[in-house]
């Protein structure tokens, strides 16, 4: 038999650094961990030192390789006014450093979860008004827990997506499918 059968991708990262913002919980942590754990060398980066260094210090114990870089952004007031906007703009922003970085063979790509269970959303799902309201447009109808994003970190990361640049991987459990 002549049968050439198609190579699966590698949903490894092995060699690779990243730079992950907001690594000492939440998503960011998920994703340092996910991307720690799928081989990368990954750098933390956050406000709170103490943090990121526990996250690094985590990660270093599993055997992988992980740094800590403290970040303090010292303008919090308008931080919290371009917090809505800036998450969409990621969206334009990824496409324009896809354009920019493909002649150098990096691809560009953003993930776009919906609410998820988190320390920082918490406090917010404590309003049942607010919390129904938000459950009523994912047509899953919960909300997304951290370990659903790993994969999805990992795939972006991974040659398993070597041909994806300047796209937006949406996980928003059917918000958008309106």
């Amino acid at each position: 038999m002549n049968v050439k059968l198609t190579k699966t991708a590698a949903f490894r990262v092995d060699g690779q650094r990243a730079l992950v913002t907001g690594g000492g919980r939440g998503i960011g942590l998920t994703a340092a961990s996910a991307l720690a754990d799928a081989g990368a060398h990954v750098t933390l980066v956050a406000r709170t030192a103490k943090e990121i260094e526990e996250a690094a210090a985590a990660i270093r114990t599993r055997g992988q390789q992980a740094d800590a870089l403290a970040l303090d952004i010292t303008d919090v007031d308008a931080l919290r006014k371009v917090y809505c906007a800036s998450k969409h703009a990621m969206e334009g922003f990824t496409k324009a450093m896809a354009i920019e970085l493909a002649p150098h063979n990096i691809r560009v790509n953003s993930l776009g979860p919906t609410f998820l269970e988190t320390p920082m959303t918490r406090p917010f799902f404590e309003n049942k008004v607010f919390r129904d309201e938000v459950l009523s447009k994912i047509k899953l109808g919960r909300l997304g827990q951290l370990e659903e994003l790993t994969g999805a970190i990992v795939f972006l990361a991974s040659d398993a997506s070597s041909l994806m640049t300047g796209s937006a991987l949406v996980l928003d459990g059917g918000w958008t499918a309106e």
